[in-house]
Formats: C-alpha cells, structure tokens, sequence
C-alpha cells in the first residue's frame, strides 16, 4: 500500500446564502489541487490556507476538476494563473464547455435556468446569471480533457485513477487515489444534497454511478465537495471514513428510489413548459409545503431529469 499523503480540505464560500464548496490539495511529489471554488476563492481562501499549512499554489502541477459546475471550476483560470508554470488542469470532456464559456452556464435550457422557468421569473434568472458571471474568474480549455479510466502519476508511488461517476453532471467524475481507496467525488454523491433534495440532472446514470461506487470503487474514504444532508436528518462532514461511506452511497441510493418514486406522482409534463403546478404532487410525496417558491433548487433540476428520461422513454 502506498504511503498515505497529506489533504489538506479547504472550504470556499460562494454565494449571496452562505454556501460552502471544498477544494482539496494533495501533497504528493507532483502535488494536485481538487476543484477550484469560485473567482476569489484561488487567491483568497486556497492560498491562505495552504500558505498556512507551509505550502502554496505554486507547487501545484495538477488542477483536477470533478465536473464543471460554476462553484467548483469557476476559480479554474484564477488557479492555474496562480500556479507553476509545469500545471496541468484536467477536466472529463463531457463538461469541457462549461470551462471554455461562460454562456454555457447560462443557457434557457440547462440546469441553472430549470428553477425560473418552471416558476417563470425572468428577473430572478437574471440575478442568477450576474452570479454565475461574478464567480467565473475565465474562460479556457483544459490541458487534459479526460473520459475516465486514466491514471495520473504524482510522483512516487502516489497515482490518481479517474473513475467516470456521471448523473450530477454528463462530465462527473470521482478521483482515486491508487491503493489506498480514498475517493475525491465532487458532487457525484449527493445523499440528500445541501438542502435535503439531492442534484442530478441524469437520473439513470446518477443511480448507475452511486451503484458502482457502492459495488465496484468501494472506496474507505470519501472526500465530498460539500457537506451534505444525510436520510435521517443529519449532515455528513465533507471527509467520511469506514462504514459512513457505505452509508453514504446507500443513502444516496435510497433519496434516488424516493425522488423517482415522486416523479411518478406527477400526471402531464411538457418539458418544453414546465409549469410549477406539474410538480406539486411530487413536492407533496416528498413533504414540501405547498408554495414553489420555498422549493429548493435542485427540486426543479432534478424531477425534472426523472420526467424528461420518462418523456424520453415514451417517446
């Protein structure tokens, strides 16, 4: 077994309601930063803190992103500038363009619209678009882009395999560390989400993907890129060991099972006019009070990915 080396987490807050994103930094002969956090989060919380613990970006020379979601590779640009000249980003390919444009977050139909278009509110998805405009901090393409099943060399005995965990996102992935079974999801297990509904925007290869996690990674450690709700109440710690892992992925499992269960609650659907009053019954099944406006975000996004692949099927 490999020696273990050193994570340093380092929580990135983001957004105007107190959200945190974790950013991990490996201490390996070819050091790796894991996600970026936002714009200001390279030179104003990641550097901090590894200047803290005796290091700095400058020794980074991989920048691993686990998908391409704004509050994780939104502070991309800012960190590679920020590190040596010998860095490496590397990003799956499934989310290449959400790193090379700042308007692919932004389409009518992806998933950050979803919310206010089934609630029709412009204005808000105008607020929501200057957001993700102010947490970008650059456009580019990735050194690497990846398609899962690589191994990427730290030095020494310390390797990185790249296991694709799709569902969050098409470019999902969870990385590995060789031997020692310690995996960097991201967001690919999403429990309960932040706000007790977990985000996935595919549904049936979210479930494939928590099921080989569970039955095929098996990893002992799992460093997550939130904190996020357990199916009890609870809330897990962004770093979980032993048997909470396996907790973890079954609750994941079991949140999935609940929310397609709810989808099925749901009569008529357009996906090209989504209307809040189609998704009352599920919010009802899943306990939510009766005004979409105090449904949580990844409510929308995520029944709406169970009725588009139901739409799919039927098609």
């Amino acid at each position: 077994m490999p020696a273990e080396p050193r994570v340093v987490p380092v929580p990135c807050s983001f957004g105007p309601t107190g959200g945190v994103v974790y950013a991990y930094y490996i201490d390996a002969p070819q050091p790796a930063l894991i996600d970026t956090g936002v714009a200001a989060s390279p030179a104003g919380t990641i550097e901090p803190a590894l200047r803290n613990a005796g290091i700095s970006l400058k020794d980074v020379r991989w920048i691993l992103a686990t998908h391409g979601h704004w509050d994780h590779i939104g502070g991309a640009h800012a960190a590679r500038s920020l590190a040596g000249p010998e860095v490496t980003l590397a990003l799956h390919q499934a989310d290449a363009e959400l790193l090379g444009s700042r308007q692919a977050h932004m389409r009518p139909d992806g998933y950050q619209a979803l919310r206010f278009r089934y609630l029709d509110d412009p204005e808000g998805l105008k607020k929501q678009d200057a957001l993700i405009m102010e947490n970008l901090s650059g456009e580019m393409r990735a050194d690497r882009e990846l398609q899962g099943g690589e191994h990427i060399s730290l030095g020494g005995d310390i390797s990185i395999e790249v296991v694709h965990t799709p569902g969050h996102s098409p470019g999902s992935v969870s990385f590995v560390l060789s031997g020692l079974d310690w995996a960097f999801t991201g967001d690919s297990v999403q429990v309960c989400g932040s706000s007790g509904i977990p985000l996935y925007a595919e549904p049936i290869t979210y479930g494939k993907s928590q099921k080989a996690l569970l039955e095929d990674v098996r990893p002992r450690r799992l460093h997550m890129g939130h904190r996020f709700k357990a199916l009890d109440g609870g809330a897990f710690e962004s770093v979980i060991d032993g048997p909470t892992v396996e907790r973890a992925i079954r609750d994941s499992l079991a949140i999935h099972e609940r929310m397609a269960a709810a989808a099925r609650e749901v009569g008529s659907f357009d996906p090209a006019n989504p209307t809040a009053a189609a998704l009352a019954p599920a919010a009802a099944a899943l306990g939510l009070p009766e005004d979409p406006a105090a449904w949580p975000s990844p409510l929308f996004i995520t029944l709406h990915g169970h009725l588009a692949a139901r739409a799919a099927a039927t098609a």
